[in-house]
C-alpha cells in the first residue's frame, strides 16, 4: 500500500465508481500499469471490480474507506 499511485487511485475512486481507461487518463499511465495496480488494490479487498460489457469498472470497497482512515491514522501518528 505504501506505492504513491495506488494511494492516487484510492483517492481518485473516493470519487466514485470508473473505469480502467478514466483511471489511467487521470493520471497519464499505460494500462498494462493502471491494470497491475488495480489488481493488487483487489487482492487487498481496498476495491470492487463490476464487468461492464467489455470494461472494467472500479469502486472502493466497504471497507476501503476505514481501512484508509486507519493508515491516515499511522500515518500521522494520531
Amino acid at each position: 500500500m505504501s506505492d504513491p499511485f495506488r494511494l492516487a487511485i484510492l483517492q481518485l475512486l473516493r470519487e466514485g465508481e470508473l473505469c480502467v481507461c478514466e483511471i489511467m487518463t487521470a493520471f497519464d499511465k499505460p494500462q498494462s500499469s493502471t491494470s497491475h495496480h488495480l489488481s493488487i488494490l483487489k487482492r487487498a479487498s481496498l476495491v470492487k471490480e463490476r464487468k461492464d460489457g467489455k470494461w472494467s469498472r472500479y469502486r472502493l470497497s466497504e471497507g476501503a474507506v476505514i481501512e484508509m482512515m486507519n493508515l491516515a491514522r499511522l500515518l500521522t501518528g494520531d
